[in-house]
C-alpha cells in the first residue's frame, strides 16, 4: 500500500518508500473528509508531462477512515515521479480537482519476469524502423513499377515506329547488322532516381534515336531468371545501357542482335 497523508488541511502530499516493480499496489489517502460532497470520486495518474491520465475509482473506509484507489501498474514500472489527481465529480456538468498526490519510485533492478522501461523503448524503436523500412520499400517498389511501365512504354512505341517503317513498301525487309554476347561484370552499377539500376557498356553497331533500328537481347547462361532485366536502351552510338528491378548479384551475360529495317526497292 502506498501511503500519502494530508495533515493539517493540506491539498497536496508526498508519499514515500515506493519501489519500482512494486506490482498491484493501492494507493491510501489519509487526512481527507469522508464526505466530499461529491457523487462519485476518482484518482487521476500520470506522469509528469502526460497529456491524459489513467483513471480510477476511490473509495471511503469508514474504519480506517482512508480513501483507497488501485495503482495502475505501468506507474509502478517506472522511477519517474507519478502525479495521482483526486478529482470530485458531483453532477453531470460540475466536477473538480480538489487535492494532489504524488510519489517517485525508487528505482531498483527488474526481476527477470519483468521487461524493462528500456527494453520497452528499444522494441518500439525497432517497430518504427521496421515500419519505416517497410514504407521505403514500397515506394521504391512503386518507382520500379512506374519506371518499368515508362520502359515498356518506350519500347511500345519504338515498335510501333518499326512496324509503320515496314509497312511502307510491301517489300520491306530485316536485315541483321549485328550479333554479340556481353559479358556484363556484377560492379559498376548505378541505381537512378526511379530505383532502377543501370549500367552502360559497348555495343557495337548501335545508334542513338534511329527511326529504323532496333535491338534484341536476353539473358544467357545461368544467370537466367536471376538477372531481373526490366529493358534496355541505346544512349550513344556504339553503345547500351540495361536497366534492372534489383541490383545483379553476380555477372551474367546478355546476347544482344542489333536489326536495321531495310527498304526494298520494287
Amino acid at each position: 500500500m502506498i501511503h500519502a497523508s494530508f495533515d493539517g488541511g493540506a491539498r497536496e502530499a508526498v508519499a514515500t518508500d515506493v519501489f519500482q516493480y512494486d506490482t498491484g499496489q493501492t494507493l491510501a489517502l489519509s487526512g481527507l473528509p469522508g464526505d466530499m460532497e461529491a457523487a462519485a470520486v476518482e484518482v487521476h495518474y500520470g506522469f509528469d508531462g502526460d497529456e491524459q491520465a489513467e483513471t480510477r475509482t476511490a473509495h471511503y473506509d469508514r474504519r480506517t477512515a482512508l480513501w483507497l484507489a488501485d495503482v495502475p501498474d505501468i506507474y509502478l514500472r517506472r522511477a519517474c515521479t507519478v502525479r495521482a489527481h483526486v478529482y470530485a465529480i458531483r453532477s453531470q456538468s460540475q466536477a473538480c480537482t480538489l487535492y494532489r498526490a504524488s510519489f517517485t519510485p525508487i528505482a531498483r533492478p527488474a526481476p527477470s519476469t519483468e521487461v524493462t522501461p528500456a527494453q520497452n523503448d528499444a522494441w518500439a524503436e525497432l517497430i518504427i524502423q521496421v515500419n519505416a523500412a517497410i514504407a521505403g520499400a514500397d515506394a521504391a517498389a512503386s518507382r520500379a513499377t512506374a519506371a518499368a511501365a515508362a520502359i515498356q512504354e518506350s519500347a511500345d512505341a519504338w515498335e510501333t515506329r518499326l512496324q509503320a517503317v515496314e509497312a511502307r513498301v510491301p517489300g520491306n525487309m530485316v536485315q541483321e547488322i549485328a550479333r554479340m554476347t556481353l559479358s556484363v561484370p556484377a560492379e559498376g552499377w548505378t541505381q537512378g532516381e526511379a530505383g532502377m539500376w543501370e549500367k552502360k557498356m559497348t555495343a557495337e553497331g548501335t545508334e542513338a534515336d534511329s527511326q529504323t533500328q532496333r535491338v534484341r537481347y536476353g539473358v544467357a547462361g545461368s544467370q537466367i531468371g536471376k538477372v531481373m532485366l526490366a529493358g534496355c536502351r541505346v544512349d550513344e552510338d556504339g553503345t547500351l545501357t540495361m536497366i534492372c528491378l534489383t541490383q545483379p548479384q553476380a555477372a551474367f551475360e546478355l546476347d544482344v542482335s542489333v536489326e536495321e529495317v531495310v527498304l526494298v526497292d520494287m
